[in-house]
């Protein structure tokens, strides 16, 4: 199987205030004579707030966290796992976002946590 690699993005809104960005990645490559297959999930949190000063107008920002706050990674080079990890990933995939319209998703969430 020829080498593949793919990324992908979802917003998942935890509780009444809490905002993840989630990035799933997918690789698979040929590696000394066999295949090697991976599936990584992080989750990073977005900080967010409003800034009010006075006689000027709101200003709303965020930003997500450098450092993942969950990682799930696997890595599988027999046939079995590595069918498996491709399933899992093709299921992942269909609902994920690129990287600008993840963005977008957060800007609407922050908006409306911040009204």
């Amino acid at each position: 199987m020829p080498a593949q690699s793919w990324e992908g993005y979802r917003v998942e809104r935890v509780g009444s205030a809490e905002i993840h960005f989630v990035v799933t990645r997918f690789t698979e490559r040929d590696e000394r004579g066999g295949c090697v297959a991976t599936l990584s999930v992080e989750t990073y949190t977005v900080d967010y707030r409003r800034t009010k000063e006075p006689g000027r107008e709101d200003v709303v920002g965020w930003g997500v966290n450098p450092q993942p706050s969950k990682r799930d990674t696997r890595t599988k080079g027999d046939a079995e796992g590595i069918r498996v990890l491709r399933n899992e990933a093709a299921a992942a995939q269909r609902n994920l976002l690129t990287r600008e319209n993840a963005e977008r998703q957060i800007d609407r969430i922050v908006a409306e946590l911040t009204r």
